[in-house]
C-alpha cells in the first residue's frame, strides 16, 4: 500500500545490542500548542553535547588527574561494550537478512529462531545491573564528559538511555516484567511479518480480455485457465495485483483484485491488536503516555505532538492541489465509464493516474521500461557514484558461504586514495519465499578499530524485480528505478560512515535522519542530465529520447498531492496506533465502543484522503512498516523535506558535482549516528519548514512547464 519511494531500511528493525535509543536531551519543542502554522520549523534549537565548561575550570589539579583517569577507564569500558554489541549485532543482523531472503525454507526458519533468541538475549543484557554500573562514572561525574570525545559522550549516553528504557532503575520484579514485555513484542513483531509474508494470496477468476492491456512481461499465458477458456485465475499477490490495478481497463476486475489483495493476512488483525497493547503497556511501565512518546524522544521531532502538527500542516497545504488532481481523474473516468459514478475508488487510482499521465504527456510505461534494463540502471548507479563521490563499483567473486542464493552478486566499492571501502551484496530478483519488500540490510557495520584501521562495512540491497526471460532482460518501471536508487542512498550512509563505534555507524542514527540520503538519491532518476547517461534501449542501445524525458518529468508532480496525501495517511495511521491505542485517549466509535484498527483506518482514510475506505478490507495487515518503523513512519515525509532542501542547495545546479558529494560525505554521511542530527541538518540546510517543501514542489512544476515551453 505504500509508494515505491517508501522503501525500508532494515537497520533499525530489531533492538540493537546494548542500546539504540539516542541521547535523552531537553525537548526544546515542548510548547506544541503554538505549532499551528506551515511555517513552523521541523525542530527546535540544536542542543550541544558536552559538560558545562565551568565544571572543568573549577577542578583542582588533583581532581583533574583523577577525572582524566576516570575518563580513560570510561573509554575502555565503552570500547568493550561496543565489542560486545558488535559481536551480537553481526549475528542478529545476518539472521534478520536470512530470514527474509534465504533461498532455503529451513534456513529461513532457523534464522527466525535465532532472531527470537538473540532479541531475548539483548533485552536481558539491557536489564543487567552489573553492565549498567560500568557507566556509573559517566553518570555521576559530569566532568568526565569533558575528557571524552563527542562521539564517546554520544555512545555513553546511548547506552545509558537504552538501559533506562529497559527499566534498569526499577526493582528486580518490575525490571523482569519489562524484559518479558519486550520479548513478547519481539515475538509478535516476528509473527506479524511471517503472516504478512507467508499468507497465501486470494485467487479470483477474471475475464482474459480484462488483461489485454497488461505488459508482455506479465506473461498472461502462464496463468491457469478459469472455468472457461475466456477466463484466467489470478492469485492476487502484490506484484500481480498492482499490475492489474495499473493496466486493466475492466473496472469490475480491478475491484475484485483490489478487494482480494487487501483482505490478505486477516490473522494479523489479532496479532496487531496484541502488539499495540503490549507496546502501550511497555511505555506506561517506563513512565510514558504512549509508545510513540517513548520512541520519539530519541528523534529529531522529539514528540508525537510535533509529528502531528507536521503531518496536518502538510495535509492542509496539499488540499487544493489534491482536489484539482482528483477532478482530473474523475474527468478521465467519465470517458471510460460514462454510466458509472465519477467518484474515484481504491481500484481506480492506479489505472486513471496512468492513463491520464499517458494522454497528457504521451507516456507509455511499457515502452519506457525498455530503456531501463536492470544492467543499465546499475551502470547508472555506478556512474553517479563515480562522479559525485569518486568511488568505483565493480562486481567481484564471492565465496559460496557468503551467498544465500545464486541470484546474489557481490559488488566492491573503492577509490584511488583509500582503496577498498566496502562490499554490497545485490539480491534484486523475485523468487519464492523471499520478502517482496525493498530494503537495505546491514551485515557488518564499518568502524575504526582500536589499531586505527578501518573495518570495511558489508551490507545487502534487496529488491523483488521480475526475473529475465529468454527474450528480454529484467526491465524496470521508472518507479522501480527510483526504488533502487533509494536503497542505494542507505548504502552511502553505510559506505562513508567513519566512527569508532559500530553502535553509531552508518544507518544506526536517528530514524528521522536515516531516510535523508535515500530520498535524496531519488532526485537523480528524474534529472534530464542524469537519465541519458544510463537510460538506453535494451535492444538498440539508443538513449531515452529527450521528448520522453520531458514528458516523464512533466508527469512527476501531476498527482504529487494525492501521492503525498496517501503517505500522510500511512504516517497518521502509524501515529494513531502507537500514540492512542490502548491509552486513556483511545478513540471510540459512534456507539461508544473502542475503535479497532480497522475503525481507525476507516476514519483516517475518509478524513485525510479523497479516496474512500472500502469496507471489508484491511490492507494494514500486510503493512510491514507498522512493525519495523513503529511510531516513526512519518520519517519518509519528514526526511523528504530535508532531502529536497539538500537537492536544491547543492545538486540542482550540477547533479554530478564532486564538491556537493564531498559536502554530503563530510557533513552528514561520515557521522552516522555519532553527532546530534539537528546539528547536522542545521549546518547543511538551516531550518526548512513544511511551507518550503510545498513551495519547492510547486516551483518544480513551474520549472518543468517552462522548460517544455
Amino acid at each position: 500500500s505504500s509508494s515505491s519511494s517508501s522503501s525500508s531500511s532494515s537497520s533499525s528493525s530489531h533492538p540493537s545490542a546494548l542500546g539504540t535509543v539516542a541521547k535523552k536531551k531537553k525537548n526544546t519543542s515542548s510548547s506544541t500548542g503554538t505549532l499551528s502554522s506551515a511555517n513552523t520549523p521541523l525542530y527546535g534549537p540544536a542542543t550541544e553535547d558536552g559538560p558545562n565548561p565551568a565544571v572543568l575550570e573549577a577542578l583542582t589539579d588533583a581532581e583533574r588527574r583523577t577525572t582524566e583517569e576516570d575518563a580513560r577507564w570510561m573509554r575502555r569500558v565503552l570500547l568493550d561494550l561496543d565489542d560486545m554489541s558488535d559481536t551480537i549485532c553481526r549475528v542478529i543482523d545476518s539472521a534478520e537478512l536470512c530470514r527474509n531472503v534465504h533461498a532455503s525454507a529451513d534456513f529461513r526458519d532457523a534464522a527466525s529462531n535465532v532472531c527470537l533468541q538473540m532479541s531475548s538475549y539483548i533485552h536481558r543484557l539491557n536489564a543487567n545491573t552489573l553492565l549498567y554500573q560500568l557507566l556509573e562514572v559517566y553518570r555521576t561525574n559530569p566532568a568526565v564528559q569533558g575528557f571524552l570525545t563527542a562521539e564517546e559522550n554520544t555512545v555513553a549516553s546511548l547506552h545509558q538511555a537504552e538501559f533506562e528504557a529497559s527499566g534498569i532503575h526499577l526493582p528486580d520484579e518490575q525490571r523482569n516484567e519489562i524484559v518479558q514485555l519486550q520479548e513478547r513484542i519481539s515475538n509478535l513483531t516476528l509473527s506479524f511479518g511471517q503472516v504478512a509474508n507467508n499468507s497465501p494470496p486470494m485467487a479470483v477468476e477474471v475475464p482474459r480480455s480484462a488483461m489485454s492491456r497488461l505488459p508482455k512481461t506479465f506473461m498472461l499465458d502462464d496463468l491457469p485457465s478459469g472455468s472457461s477458456p475466456d477466463s484466467v485465475v489470478l492469485a492476487c499477490d502484490g506484484e500481480r495485483a498492482n499490475a492489474v490495478l495499473k493496466w486493466s481497463q475492466h473496472a469490475e476486475t480491478r475491484k475484485q483484485v483490489f478487494i482480494a489483495s487487501n483482505m490478505r493476512a486477516p490473522e494479523n488483525l489479532e496479532i496487531l491488536d496484541q502488539l499495540l497493547r503490549t507496546r502501550t503497556e511497555l511505555a506506561k511501565r517506563l513512565g510514558y503516555n504512549s509508545y510513540a512518546s517513548l520512541v520519539l524522544r530519541a528523534n529529531v521531532a522529539k514528540s508525537p505532538e510535533v509529528v502531528q502538527v507536521f503531518l496536518t500542516d502538510l495535509w492542509r497545504g496539499l488540499q487544493r492541489k489534491a482536489h484539482a488532481e482528483m477532478e482530473l481523474l474523475s474527468e478521465e473516468k467519465r470517458k471510460w465509464e460514462p454510466n458509472e459514478p465519477s467518484a474515484i475508488y481504491g481500484w481506480d487510482r492506479g489505472f486513471y493516474t496512468g492513463v491520464t499521465k499517458a494522454k497528457k504527456h504521451e507516456l507509455n510505461g511499457a515502452t519506457l521500461a525498455e530503456y531501463f534494463s536492470l544492467g543499465n540502471v546499475l551502470d547508472g548507479l555506478a556512474t553517479v557514484c563515480d562522479h559525485v563521490f569518486g568511488v568505483k563499483m565493480r562486481i567481484v567473486g564471492a565465496h559460496a558461504t557468503e551467498l544465500w542464493s545464486s541470484d546474489v552478486i557481490k559488488v566492491e566499492f573503492s577509490n584511488e586514495e583509500e582503496g577498498v571501502l566496502g562490499y554490497c551484496y545485490l539480491d534484486l530478483l523475485r523468487r519464492d519465499g523471499k520478502s517482496n519488500q525493498a530494503a537495505n540490510f546491514g551485515i557488518e557495520f564499518g568502524r575504526i578499530e582500536r589499531n586505527d584501521q578501518f573495518r570495511l562495512p558489508r551490507w545487502a540491497i534487496i529488491c523483488s524485480f521480475a526475473r529475465p526471460s529468454l527474450r528480454r532482460p529484467t526491465l524496470l518501471t521508472h518507479s522501480d528505478v527510483e526504488t533502487l536508487f533509494h536503497e542505494f542512498g542507505h548504502s552511502l550512509h553505510l559506505l562513508f560512515s567513519r566512527t569508532r563505534f559500530q553502535h553509531t555507524s552508518g544507518t544506526r542514527c536517528a530514524v528521522d535522519l536515516v531516510e535523508t540520503p535515500s530520498t535524496l538519491m531519488e532526485f537523480f532518476v528524474w534529472d534530464p542530465r542524469i537519465l541519458p547517461l544510463f537510460a538506453k534501449h535494451y535492444k538498440t542501445g539508443k538513449p531515452l529520447p529527450a521528448s520522453m524525458i520531458r514528458n516523464l518529468r512533466a508527469s512527476k508532480n501531476m498527482f504529487s498531492a494525492i501521492d503525498t496525501q496517501h503517505q500522510v495517511l500511512l504516517s497518521l495511521l502509524d501515529q494513531t496506533f502507537h500514540h492512542l491505542y490502548a491509552t486513556k485517549d483511545h478513540p471510540k466509535t459512534a456507539s461508544g465502543n473502542p475503535e479497532t484498527t480497522v475503525d481507525m483506518l476507516r476514519r483516517l482514510q475518509n478524513m485525510y484522503t479523497t479516496i474512500p475506505f472500502e469496507e471489508h478490507t484491511h490492507w494494514h495487515t500486510h503493512f510491514s512498516h507498522l512493525t519495523t518503523y513503529a511510531g516513526s513512519y512519518y520519517t519518509y515525509l519528514f526526511c523528504r523535506v530535508f532531502s529536497t532542501s539538500l537537492w536544491y542547495k547543492y545538486f540542482q545546479k550540477d547533479p554530478l558535482s564532486r564538491e556537493a558529494g564531498n559536502k554530503l560525505r563530510s557533513e552528514l554521511l561520515r557521522y552516522g549516528g555519532s553527532k546530534d542530527p539537528q546539528s547536522i541538518l542545521r549546518t547543511l540546510v538551516g531550518a526548512p519548514s513544511v511551507k518550503d517543501f510545498i513551495r519547492s514542489m510547486q516551483e518544480e512544476i513551474e520549472v518543468t512547464e517552462n522548460s517544455e515551453a
